[in-house]
């Protein structure tokens, strides 16, 4: 024996370490963080919870918190102006986010515009509000509390009613009420407003819209929102479903983590068909009470059809911390009732998520699928995130054409195909940066490639790839990989090059 170990021992001992080596690094590489991060994710709420089911036993719960007890609330930092994403907005020719120099004229066909210059005119406005009818906001500061604005009235085809006003900063809406704009109406189109979340508590500013039943084919077009938990909520109502709608020009933010321990989710999408969601800017979703997670976007719910594109996705923009998840299709899933037929099975039927820049979620993954089915998603950039889970026996994916930071994951029997993805085993192992090698400096939002040839003509050749992120068509063969079309030989800089227009 002692010769058997005296040849096997130091052998045995390298292998043993070697094992526990390559299982830390599956561990990184999986989870994309360190052991703290993974405790407080996968055990600190559980561990919090039975200690105050046993108090008496407090100390033994205090040795199983050491060396990882964190207070959520503590992680959340300010972020200094000396820091990326403390300034925002994109110089032209990119196309994303609002346009503060857009005059929108009424349309041809208009019957009749109406002036208000009050909240009581506004109000009467609405109420007998009628197809081609324009009701366009005098420049001005307007507070509106005590209760919604209540949009009943319909549109139709060709003929929608429109909420405006002339400019982007014209008019600011301060909105003191559970929920602003609450859209029951079909064929409504609403632009260019300044809506600010003014109550006291985080609690009671739930949406700035709030689009239910009858509200199918609405427009949200070059508005910025802020401070509100759930900006935009979407849901179908008694069997009647508000689809077909179009949120894009849009900036979707808030000041400061929601203290709530209701959902923060910026466009919140239940049960609901063949929205696009397309041209944002969506930032600084925090909630800092609760499970401390929050996420930009998600649809879900048993919905159909629905598309992300050319939005720009900033997990943290003016303050960091909490866990923020960038784009979903199921989010944290669903209760019965709110699904077709009580079966929430599959959250997201043939969703796509394209051409976006998903960046700065260090805490977990840019793109989460939680029972979404016959899913597609390429040419994006995953910066700075954990990458994409692909989660539970329903979901199924393709996933093409995309450069990610961290890994694609499936979990709980979900399924995915993965083609010409720029991706790296040992920088997501090393919790590096693929993308940092690929772009001038995404850190400071220059996503110029450094040598284009190693994404151009690179990419799987598929149809209906969508418009880039800046607004050119992809080629249908040998496309490139990433959000822009570099054989279109139209200028377009990527260069995210931040400006403060926006901090009001």
């Amino acid at each position: 024996m002692k010769k058997i170990f005296k040849y096997l021992g130091l052998p045995v001992f390298l292998l043993g370490i070697s094992i526990i080596i390559l299982l830390s690094m599956a561990g990184r590489y999986l989870y994309q963080e360190k052991a703290q991060l993974v405790y407080m994710r996968a055990t600190q709420a559980e561990v919090a919870w039975q200690s105050g089911k046993f108090p008496s036993l407090k100390f033994v719960f205090d040795i199983l918190r050491f060396p990882y007890s964190v207070d959520p609330a503590k992680t959340f930092e300010t972020l200094t102006s000396s820091d990326i994403t403390a300034k925002i907005l994109i110089k032209p020719p990119l196309q994303v986010g609002p346009s503060p120099d857009r005059l929108t004229k009424a349309p041809q066909s208009s019957f009749f515009t109406t002036t208000v210059s009050s909240s009581s005119e506004l109000f009467a406005a609405i109420k007998k509000a009628s197809a081609d009818d324009v009701i366009v906001v005098t420049a001005g500061e307007y507070v509106i509390k005590a209760h919604n604005i209540p949009l009943l009235r319909s549109g139709y085809k060709d003929h929608p009613i429109t909420l405006r006003a002339e400019k982007l900063g014209d008019v600011t809406l301060y909105l003191n009420t559970l929920e602003g704009f609450y859209v029951a109406g079909a064929y409504w189109k609403i632009e260019n407003f300044i809506i600010n979340g003014a109550c006291k508590n985080d609690a009671g500013c739930e949406h700035a819209f709030h689009v239910v039943g009858n509200g199918h084919h609405v427009i949200l077009e070059n508005n910025i929102v802020k401070n509100f938990n759930s900006h935009v909520k979407i849901g179908n109502v008694k069997g009647k479903s508000p689809d077909f709608g179009v949120i894009e020009h849009n900036i979707f933010y808030n000041d400061a983590p929601r203290k709530t321990d209701t959902s923060v989710t910026l466009i919140d999408v239940v049960n609901v068909s063949d929205w696009r969601v397309s041209n944002n800017i969506i930032a600084d979703f925090a909630k800092l009470y609760s499970d401390n997670t929050s996420y930009a976007a998600f649809f879900k719910g048993g919905s159909k059809g629905n598309i992300f594109e050319k939005n720009l996705i900033m997990c943290e923009w003016q303050h960091k911390g909490g866990i923020r998840v960038g784009l979903s299709f199921g989010g944290g899933g669903t209760a019965a009732q709110y699904c077709p037929n009580k079966d929430c099975s599959t959250e997201q039927f043939g969703g796509i998520i394209r051409n976006n820049i998903i960046m700065n979620c260090p805490r977990d993954v840019g793109i989460y699928l939680n029972k979404s089915a016959d899913t597609l998603i390429h040419n994006n950039i995953l910066y700075n995130t954990h990458g994409i889970d692909a989660r539970y026996e329903t979901t199924t994916a393709r996933i093409f054409n995309n450069v990610i930071d961290g890994r694609i994951r499936n979990r709980n029997g979900g399924t995915h195909q993965a083609q010409n993805n720029v991706m790296s085993i040992m920088k997501a192992i090393k919790l590096d940066s693929i993308t940092e090698e690929i772009y001038q400096n995404p850190a400071l939002g220059n996503f110029e490639p450094r040598h284009s040839e190693d994404l151009k003509m690179q990419g799987v050749s598929a149809r209906n790839l969508g418009e880039d992120f800046c607004g050119h068509e992809h080629p249908e063969r040998q496309s490139d990989i990433g959000p822009v079309n570099l054989q279109s030989g139209e200028k377009c800089s990527m260069n995210l090059d931040f400006i403060n227009y926006y901090i009001r």
